[in-house]
């Protein structure tokens, strides 16, 4: 069965324009929704709307979106900044309304779509707990014998009886998580918000996943993480600019979704007046580049020879232990691994205002031959991050082969990296 059917599903903004509806529609409209939802009953819930109106100044954030996804299943849903991924969860669990469109949904929905949502900031963390829990339906006693467990998962004991407001992002996506996860709830959205979590909780998190999905719930999982999209996703959606580019098997859409970026990528990137993320004006980032063991500018790299990489930042006011550092990727989205400058002791020092150049040695006889993508990141580590450039720079290894492995016809190594193991033999007699 269905869990979730979406038929020809589009979303428009209008400039200046919150909704089509008066306020006095939407209020019914949301009550309607919620009386419907709160129920408690594994009815099929749709929506469907078409609205007609003035068409210029339009944003069509999502269209003509049609998929469906079953019961117990975990769909994945990828695509760059603004391609509709949060407006489709959005629509999904009743954020906001479809410009037109239907989703049919088969039973109780519980979402984890930013940092906080779903938390009043004036009642504590346990309260939020019981608030989720009569959004969903449930009666008080239900929620108290699941209570024990959301707080043991959430890890954050010490703080339950503190207002949400006073929380970390870190703090509010652990309850929000514990919450969503352990409430009567058949169908869990989930979008990005466990790139805020540690690694032990991510780990603590996929386990849930797959555990819950083991007893028949349906999750719909929203990330830039490609290592968790394979990991979790039978299937994947890919969307780009609103619309479905690709449906179907996870493996063939990552490929799709990281291919098409390394066409467009390359070994050198400059921004002449600096790029960082919104609103940071401590850090830009300037010129970012490949070098080969020749010092030469490329991104055809050989196997047995090491490289460097070379990234140029402005620092704008005065920093103490702030980083910039790398993550490489294969084409397939695996992350091989990363590293920050502030990994030398000697580079974890206080830096006036100037220009900085890092340099980043990859030694040779690490990576196995195929093709990588470089992101960038730079910030204070559990503080503030300054710069997040994912698939900034790209490269390819080329395997030469060496006088042993020429003696081995047709001998490929396995595996992402390939390092130069060193092996011994002794004779013994007998």
């Amino acid at each position: 069965m269905d869990a979730i059917k979406v038929k020809n599903l589009s979303k428009e903004y209008r400039l200046g324009v919150i909704s089509a509806r008066t306020l006095s529609e939407e209020i019914t409209n949301g009550i309607s929704a919620f009386m419907n939802w709160n129920k408690g009953k594994k009815k099929q819930q749709a929506i469907n709307h078409l609205n007609t109106s003035d068409k210029s100044g339009k944003v069509m954030a999502l269209r003509d979106i049609n998929f469906s996804v079953k019961s117990g299943e975990i769909l994945g849903i990828i695509g760059k900044n603004g391609a509709g991924k949060s407006t489709l969860l959005k629509l999904l669990s009743r954020v906001t309304s479809p410009t037109n469109g239907t989703v049919i949904i088969n039973g109780k929905i519980s979402s984890l779509l930013e940092v906080g949502t779903g938390f009043h900031p004036e009642l504590t963390g346990k309260e939020n707990v019981y608030l989720n829990g009569a959004i969903l339906g449930m009666k008080k006693k239900d929620i108290e014998k699941k209570l024990d467990k959301i707080i043991e998962f959430s890890g954050i004991k010490k703080y339950i009886n503190t207002p949400a407001k006073r929380y970390s992002s870190g703090m509010r996506v652990r309850l929000g998580f514990a919450v969503a996860a352990h409430l009567d709830s058949d169908i869990i959205l989930i979008d990005e918000v466990l790139a805020v979590g540690d690694a032990i909780f991510q780990r603590l998190c996929v386990e849930k996943i797959l555990e819950l999905v083991n007893d028949g719930r349906t999750i719909l999982f929203v990330s830039h993480n490609m290592t968790l999209i394979s990991q979790l996703c039978t299937k994947t959606i890919l969307l780009n600019k609103g619309k479905i580019e690709q449906y179907g098997n996870t493996k063939d859409v990552i490929r799709k979704y990281m291919y098409d970026d390394f066409k467009k990528s390359s070994a050198y990137k400059k921004w002449d007046k600096g790029i960082s993320n919104i609103g940071v004006e401590e850090l830009k980032i300037l010129e970012a580049y490949i070098k080969n063991n020749d010092n030469e500018v490329t991104d055809a790299l050989q196997n047995n020879q090491p490289f460097k990489i070379i990234i140029k930042y402005r620092l704008l006011q005065p920093m103490e232990i702030c980083h910039v550092g790398i993550l490489i990727n294969t084409i397939e989205g695996i992350e091989v691994f990363d590293g920050y400058e502030t990994d030398n002791e000697n580079l974890c020092d206080h830096k006036d205002i100037g220009i900085y150049e890092t340099n980043c040695l990859v030694p040779e006889n690490l990576l196995n031959e195929g093709k990588y993508f470089i992101s960038i990141y730079s910030g204070i580590a559990g503080v503030k991050q300054f710069a997040k450039l994912e698939n900034a720079l790209s490269f390819q290894i080329i395997r030469l082969e060496d006088k042993g492995s020429e003696l081995l016809i047709n001998r490929k190594p396995r595996g992402i990296i390939r390092p130069q193991l060193i092996w011994s033999r002794e004779i013994s007699s007998n």
